[in-house]
């Protein structure tokens, strides 16, 4: 089973064109030397000075909370794969957790 490392994930901009995703929300950042992140580094995003550079990034780190989004969705109802169809009743609770994971992944919250 391939697994990814657990969110949540967090966006931290550098000085320069990049982001880096890790799951610290703490930062310790060095002007125009190496980064000194804590916890665990996911991924560094180049270019985010370009259009969509940073949006691209904010929505990898939120890919945790998506993907968690989904699949409490999913559970609401049947899979569709069983031939039963999909019913979802979705909760509160669910949708407040889906509203909350797209405006991380724009850049909202």
């Amino acid at each position: 089973m391939n697994t990814h490392t657990p969110g949540p994930w967090y966006h931290h901009e550098h000085e320069t064109e990049t982001a880096r995703i890790t799951n610290s929300v703490d930062q310790y950042t060095c002007k125009r030397g190496p980064w000194i992140t804590p916890g665990i580094r996911i991924a560094d995003i180049w270019a985010t000075d370009l259009p969509g550079g940073a949006e691209n990034a904010r929505l990898i780190a939120a890919a945790p909370d998506l993907l968690a989004a989904c699949e409490a969705i999913r559970s609401c109802g049947t899979s569709p794969e069983s031939g039963e169809g999909v019913a979802v009743l979705a909760t509160f609770e669910i949708l407040s957790g889906l509203c909350a994971a797209i405006r991380r992944a724009k850049g909202e919250s």
